[in-house]
Order: C-alpha cells, then sequence, then structure tokens
C-alpha cells in the first residue's frame, strides 16, 4: 500500500498527530478485515522536514515537532507536492502521488483535516474537510477507486459538508439510518443528497 503525505501547517500537538493516526487506523480495523493485520502509521508519512521525504511511516508516539510547513497556504503544499513527490521518480510509487492530508489550526480543536486531491481537470487541486477518522479512507478511495468528484465523495465536496463518519455511512445508506430496530430516513440529508446529486 503506499505511503499518504500529511502536512501540518499549524502547530499540532503530538496529542493530536496521534489521535489523527489512532482514529484513522480504528475506522479502517472496522470497516475492512484485512486491515487487522496492518498498522496505519506505517503508512501515514507526517512531512517533519522538506530536504529529507521518508520512505516509510513513523511508529507511535509521534512527539511533537517545529513543522517546515508552517503557515503555508495549501497552494503552497499543493505546488511542493507535485515537485517533491508526483514528478520525482524516487517516490511517485512510494507515495500516493495524486492526494495528501493537511493539518490546520482547525485539526487542533475539531479533529477535522483537508483531504486534498490534485487529481482534478478544471483546478489545480479540490479538498474537503473530513474528520480523523475517514480522511485516510478517502485517500485510499481516491488514489483505488474514484476521484474527489464522483459518489459520495463529490457530494461532500459539492455540499461544503465535513465529511463525518456518521455522515459518509448516512450518504453511502442513501440517507437511510436504523434506530430502535427500525429503518428511518432522515429526509433533510436525503434532499441535500438529491440537490448535490449522489
Amino acid at each position: 500500500m503506499s505511503l499518504c503525505a500529511v502536512f501540518c501547517i499549524a502547530d499540532i500537538p503530538s496529542h493530536v498527530l496521534n489521535a489523527f493516526v489512532e482514529r484513522s487506523e480504528q475506522f479502517l480495523r472496522g470497516e475492512y478485515p484485512f486491515f487487522h493485520d496492518t498498522r496505519v502509521e506505517d503508512h501515514l508519512v507526517i512531512l517533519t522536514s522538506t530536504e529529507d521525504i521518508p520512505d516509510e511511516g513513523a511508529p507511535l508516539p509521534i512527539h511533537s515537532f517545529k513543522s517546515p510547513f508552517l503557515d503555508q497556504t495549501v497552494e503552497d503544499i499543493r505546488d511542493w507536492f507535485d515537485l517533491n513527490i508526483t514528478q520525482d521518480e524516487d517516490f511517485e510509487i512510494v507515495y500516493m502521488p495524486y492526494c495528501f492530508v493537511v493539518l490546520d489550526e482547525r485539526s487542533v480543536t475539531d479533529e477535522t483535516c483537508l483531504f486534498v486531491s490534485t487529481d482534478v481537470e478544471d483546478a489545480p487541486f479540490k479538498s474537503i474537510r473530513c474528520d480523523f477518522y475517514v480522511a485516510y479512507h478517502v485517500a485510499i478511495q481516491c488514489t483505488e477507486t474514484q476521484t474527489i468528484e464522483e459518489d459520495y465523495i463529490g457530494f461532500f465536496l459539492r455540499s461544503g459538508m465535513v465529511m463525518t463518519r456518521e455522515l459518509k455511512k448516512l450518504a453511502l445508506d442513501g440517507g437511510l439510518y436504523i434506530e430502535g430496530g427500525e429503518v428511518k430516513v432522515d429526509q433533510e440529508f436525503k434532499d441535500l443528497m438529491e440537490e448535490y446529486s449522489i
């Protein structure tokens, strides 16, 4: 499995960095039985240098560090990523070449991050805000099976909603959920899905 680059554009405490990796692993192990033998920390690479690009993830716990990407924009990160990962023959196979994750100031307060895809036709990149549980899963999906503009991921892109694990499940289930043993409909969410064409 390819590595996923993670950039910190704000000062991110170590407990938040570790929570990001732990939530990603918890979600994938819950969704896919074959992930029980996989350590997500081996595949999420939090970049701590612009010079030394690792070819493997770092084990937990992750310690605080001063990010070389502090205060940069997503555009700046996209340009660096394109030059140093996508176009570099040494890394284009090791890393997911057209997507990455950004931890920002908001990540510290609400455990969300930006998933960024550069595999789009009409813009340099597109991004959606995801909770820590689903961001890495979206990166896997966009690397292996679909683009950021398709299916349920496209719904979150077009609607501007934060993709949480609960809303992702609701989108995949067509706005249906089970409560008290009964199937119910979240009509407001279903209407949004129709409005944004899922």
